[in-house]
């Protein structure tokens, strides 16, 4: 596959897709909370969207892209999967509580076992209305995002060796490009942990899906990025354990990025802006509305070290997300 012109992120790897203007929006795609934790620990997240805080796998957000989250909004197919007391999810030294744990009909068989067939453990929508409403705003936020010709990052961190199916994540990719433009879906599999001290020396790992067929179908400002990351530690489902899987981590999903946040986009529309939407260019390359690509999308994997990030954030989140997680920086 011919190389493209651009920053790499280390001596003799793959170089970045093209296109190295700041992202605008993050939006995790699943499979758990730790890559929302890891965004929002680093200051890098600004609102909540529907896979943040839940069990997710990529053939479910497929199918929630497919049916514009039909399946997934619809109450009828929630039902009390089990019950938890403990703090998860509230300040360090909060005192314990009952979680209710919500399963879907639907949902609940594409996750492979992981979290029991549990797909809401967070939040209750099934029982209380703000909870439901919250998951309907994730949605809508969402939805408002895909409509959008920023530039975007997906993120999908996999913990699971059972939801590691590159065909699903191929599939992934051509769904969100025929739903959106100008993106780049990043998914890093870190399901290979508690190997010991010997896996800090380890490079990231190419994987190697049907990459062609992809590039081929689906023009647009589209990139897909997969490699697998081998982990000193354990993951609890939130954060890394052992520091220097999470300085490995970073150095993957946050330094060889830059960002320049945008505010929240279903705040803009609730208050009648319209999204910004570039004027094309002259040259080969430009950013067109969603569903009116022009540019040739490309996929490509990588290896190697980041550089530094540029983030500018702002100070304040949506006050409707959960509280800050443990995340070791990078010294």
């Amino acid at each position: 596959m011919a190389r493209l012109p651009g920053p790499g992120p280390g001596p003799g790897g793959p170089p970045w897709p093209r296109h190295t203007e700041a992202f605008k929006h993050v939006i995790s795609l699943g499979c758990r909370c730790s890559q929302s934790s890891v965004y929002k620990a680093m200051g890098a997240r600004r609102y909540a969207c529907p896979f943040d805080w839940i069990f997710s796998s990529a053939a479910m957000v497929s199918h929630c892209l497919r049916d514009d989250f039909r399946d997934f909004l619809d109450k009828r197919q929630y039902h009390l999967n089990g019950t938890s007391f403990d703090a998860i999810g509230l300040k360090p030294g909060s005192a314990p509580r009952e979680r209710k744990l919500i399963g879907h009909k639907t949902y609940s068989e594409m996750t492979a076992g992981v979290g029991r067939g549990t797909i809401f453990n967070h939040r209750d929508p099934l029982h209380d209305d703000s909870d439901y409403l919250y998951i309907q705003r994730c949605v809508q936020r969402f939805r408002c995002l895909l409509g959008s010709a920023d530039r975007k990052l997906f993120v999908v961190l996999n913990l699971n060796r059972q939801l590691w199916i590159e065909a699903d994540f191929m599939e992934l990719f051509r769904e969100l490009s025929q739903k959106t433009c100008n993106f780049l879906l990043l998914v890093l599999d870190c399901s290979g942990k508690n190997i010991g001290p010997t896996a800090a020396g380890m490079p990231l790992e190419d994987c190697e899906p049907s990459l062609e067929l992809c590039r081929q179908s689906h023009p647009g400002q589209c990139d897909l990025l997969i490699c697998r990351l081998p982990c000193v530690g354990e993951n609890t489902g939130s954060y890394f354990r052992d520091d220097i899987d999470a300085q490995r981590v970073r150095a993957v999903l946050l330094d060889p990025f830059r960002f320049d946040l945008a505010p929240d986009p279903l705040q803009e529309a609730e208050a009648g802006l319209r999204p910004r939407i570039p004027a094309p260019s002259a040259g080969p390359e430009h950013s067109g509305e969603a569903g009116g690509y022009a540019a040739a999308g490309s996929v490509r994997r990588w290896s190697g070290e980041g550089q530094d990030a540029e983030i500018q954030v702002a100070l304040g989140e949506e006050a409707e997300e959960k509280p800050r997680r443990r995340w070791g920086r990078a010294s």
